[in-house]
C-alpha cells in the first residue's frame, strides 16, 4: 500500500499508532501567491490608515465647531 507518509508503507493505523493531533510548523506559497497576497495586505495598510486620517480631520472639524459655537453662540438661519 502506497499513502503520502511514505511509498510501501501502510497506514499509521496499520502499525497501531494513532494520531491525536498534526500542526503544520512551515508554509510555503508560489512567488505569485505571495505576491498578491502581499499586495493584498499593503493595500489593506494604506486604506486603514486613510480610514484613520479621516477620522482624525473630522474630529478636528467637529472640535473647531464646537470652540466656534461656544464662542459666537449657535449659527443664525440664513434664510431670506
Amino acid at each position: 500500500m502506497v499513502g503520502w507518509w511514505g511509498i510501501g508503507y501502510g497506514s499509521p493505523a496499520d502499525a497501531g499508532v494513532q494520531v491525536i493531533e498534526a500542526r503544520m510548523s512551515h508554509l510555503a506559497y508560489a512567488s505569485e501567491i505571495a505576491s498578491a497576497m502581499l499586495q493584498r495586505q499593503q493595500a489593506s495598510a494604506i486604506i486603514a490608515a486613510r480610514q484613520k486620517i479621516v477620522e482624525g480631520t473630522v474630529g478636528m472639524v467637529e472640535m473647531a465647531i464646537d470652540g466656534l459655537n461656544e464662542k459666537n453662540g449657535p449659527p443664525r438661519s440664513y434664510a431670506a
